[in-house]
């Protein structure tokens, strides 16, 4: 069993499989998982693995002000303002702001096309410019040939 981030920002829906042990998230090209929305600080958070049990993982985000500048939105879990460090399970929604969010869920829940095609949108989303990241622009990470029937019911996702 594994975690995967769904993200949701200015340049629609990606997300990722959580192997690493530490994720910086923000706006900033720097960034291991990179926003995009003017709410979103250069560095917002940080996401770190800690090892509780040998058969599930489980994160801690803490807001990126333990270790460096506050973000200046804060962290919002699961609609909750939370200062510092929150402990995350499947499930939970972060926001980054208003218009910058994150869900936790279960790798297994998401068929292998569709776990493809975000992240590669998510990959795509890495390369782009700084110039998206620190504008409310609206800029679309998937080719036309990337948006079949997978994107139109995501709303089980979504739903907490």
């Amino acid at each position: 069993m594994g975690w995967f981030l769904l993200i949701q920002d200015s340049v629609g829906e990606r997300g990722l499989e959580l192997t690493q042990a530490r994720y910086t998230i923000g706006r900033s090209r720097k960034s291991d998982i990179r926003l995009f929305n003017t709410y979103v600080s250069r560095k917002h958070a940080v996401l770190t693995r800690v090892e509780l049990s040998q058969t599930e993982p489980h994160y801690l985000l803490a807001d990126a002000a333990l270790s460096d500048e506050p973000s200046a939105n804060g962290l919002f879990l699961n609609t909750w303002r939370r200062v510092g460090v929150c402990s995350l399970q499947q499930g939970d929604v972060i926001h980054f702001g208003p218009q910058a969010c994150a869900k936790i869920v279960d790798v297994a829940t998401l068929s292998r096309a569709r776990k493809q095609q975000l992240e590669l949108a998510f990959a795509r989303a890495q390369q782009l410019p700084r110039l998206h990241a620190d504008q409310n622009t609206s800029v679309s990470v998937f080719e036309p040939a990337d948006q079949p029937e997978l994107f139109k019911d995501d709303t089980q996702i979504w739903t907490h």
